[in-house]
């Protein structure tokens, strides 16, 4: 029987793994939207990964590179100033995968315009 919660079946990738990465990875484990097997987060230092993977039981990854191919979902939450090369290095590695900026500032424009040939961007603050 369903208790009315969304489950969420695919692969999750979040990039990003500081403080806004973070609560919205904790919020959904908390919630059980999905459980840790379904995450990656891509964070390059290493003492972060190890402190995310300590806490949360997923898989951390330095590049992002290495963790969109395959995904359904992939949350965007870095700093805006590191937004443009972030998101231009993973571009040519989606599949598909439906992309959702939490950056504050960036429009939805320019994140088309870094990720051409791919239409499904959100932007979410």
């Amino acid at each position: 029987m369903s208790d009315g919660r969304f489950v969420f079946e695919g692969r999750l990738v979040i990039v990003g793994g500081g403080r806004m990465g973070e609560a919205i990875l904790g919020g959904l484990l908390a919630a059980g939207s999905l459980g840790p097997e379904r995450v990656v987060v891509a964070e390059p230092d290493a003492l972060r990964r190890q402190e995310l993977e300590s806490a949360h039981g997923v898989e951390c990854v330095a590049d992002a590179r290495d963790a969109v191919g395959g995904a359904q979902i992939v949350i965007v939450a870095v700093k805006p100033q590191h937004f443009e090369s972030v998101v231009s290095g993973f571009a040519p590695d989606l599949d598909g995968a439906l992309v959702v900026s939490i950056a504050a500032g960036i429009s939805i424009a320019r994140i088309e315009s870094l990720l051409p040939g791919h239409e499904r961007c959100e932007r979410r603050q």
